[in-house]
């Protein structure tokens, strides 16, 4: 199912800024941190935290499964799972941004979780399920692009990341779909964060988000 489409530009104030990156790059540390830090500087701010794990504990309980690899197992499961992960992705973002608040951080794209749907289902196993992921993650990032993506490459200390333990950091393969996926979208939104400590991460996004705050006179310049 070929789709081929170019976001559209939007209207209001609020800055939306993607996490993107392999499990254990340090999104949910560094979102939690620049949270707190521009809550500290008066911004009003929401973040949206990853979805996949409130979602599987769901699945857990309903359908007795232990981690992600045993899920996968069940190929038409595994694809309901991922669909209610973007589904509930997408109405939480659209909620926070109806509140329009100054700063919106994502700890997890929906390019990042639609990643997984393309990595681990055949659209053979169930293709109705899987055209009808397809056309609702690409009708949202048309409609609601994210402003700036930053995409945090794997750095010198990696964090344990136990939900999802059997995805390898370094694995070129989950590397170079997410990059296509991005790329195809919007290429330009893209900063790539190579710096090698969690400190240094953190600065270089401070002076990043400052930048983009002060283009739209919401800190002073």
């Amino acid at each position: 199912m070929a789709i081929v489409l170019r976001p559209r530009q939007q209207n209001n104030q609020t800055i939306s800024i993607g996490f993107s990156g392999a499990a254990g790059v340090g999104k949910t540390t560094l979102v939690k941190g620049l949270f707190n830090y521009y809550k500290k500087q008066g911004l009003i701010v929401d973040v949206i935290n990853e979805v996949a794990r409130d979602i599987f504990s769901i699945y857990s309980q309903t359908h007795g499964v232990r981690t992600l690899e045993e899920m996968r197992l069940i190929p038409e499961l595994y694809l309901m799972f991922q669909n209610d992960v973007l589904e509930i992705q997408i109405t939480r973002e659209m909620r926070i941004r109806e509140k329009s608040p100054e700063l919106m951080l994502l700890d997890r794209t929906v390019y990042d979780n639609y990643l997984y749907t393309l990595l681990y289902c055949r659209r053979s196993d169930h293709s109705e399920l899987f055209d009808r992921v397809t056309k609702r993650v690409y009708e949202y990032l048309i409609s609601q692009p994210y402003q700036h993506i930053v995409y945090l490459l794997p750095h010198g200390t990696k964090s344990y990341d136990e939900f999802r333990a059997s995805e390898d950091l370094n694995n070129q393969e989950v590397q170079d779909i997410v990059l296509r996926l991005l790329t195809s979208f919007s290429f330009d939104c893209i900063k790539w964060v190579t710096t090698n400590s969690l400190e240094e991460r953190f600065g270089y996004l401070v002076f990043l988000i400052d930048s983009w705050l002060k283009k739209k006179n919401l800190l002073p310049v």
